[in-house]
């Protein structure tokens, strides 16, 4: 198993952007062996993939929430995420829940973060309450890599 930072290291030297006529692009995957260790409190689910093809993976509360139209809502999934270094990941919604007035709201969460995942939820006032259940995904997790480049004032006052 490789780890994060030297997966890290092997993916920047990889990326490819174009080559010359006639070169093959890279196409393995450095990070394919990367695996990040998560805490699971009682009753939670494991994200996991959807498909194959999917670059997050779906977020489920921990138990049935009820959502008030206009009451900001956290939802409990019950994951605890060990990021490594020069790692975070980031929830967002899923569409499903847009189309029923639900806005989730955007979070990173980096190799600081000690909590669990806990998903800020929305409901656009003048509707009934509704009841997300155990089975609903609530969020999309995607890991990414992190740049953390030094900025330096550039010129004057604007």
């Amino acid at each position: 198993m490789r780890t994060a930072q030297s997966a890290m290291g092997q993916f920047a030297s990889k990326v490819v952007f174009g080559g010359e006529e006639g070169e093959e692009l890279q196409s393995s995957n450095p990070l394919e062996d990367l695996v990040i260790d998560a805490e699971l409190s009682k009753d939670a689910t494991l994200p996991d993939y959807a498909t194959t093809g999917a670059p997050s993976m779906s977020l489920y509360p921990k138990q049935t929430v009820q959502l008030d139209p206009g009451v900001p809502t956290l939802i409990e999934t019950g994951v605890k995420l060990e990021l490594p270094y020069m790692l975070a990941a980031q929830v967002t919604g899923p569409r499903e829940l847009a189309e029923r007035r639900i806005l989730i709201h955007t979070e990173f969460l980096g190799c600081d973060s000690r909590e669990t995942i806990q998903v800020l939820a929305t409901m656009t006032a003048g509707g009934e309450a509704i009841h997300l259940l155990p089975t609903d995904v609530v969020g999309h997790l995607t890991i990414l890599p992190v740049a953390r480049p030094e900025l330096r004032q550039s010129g004057g006052a604007l």
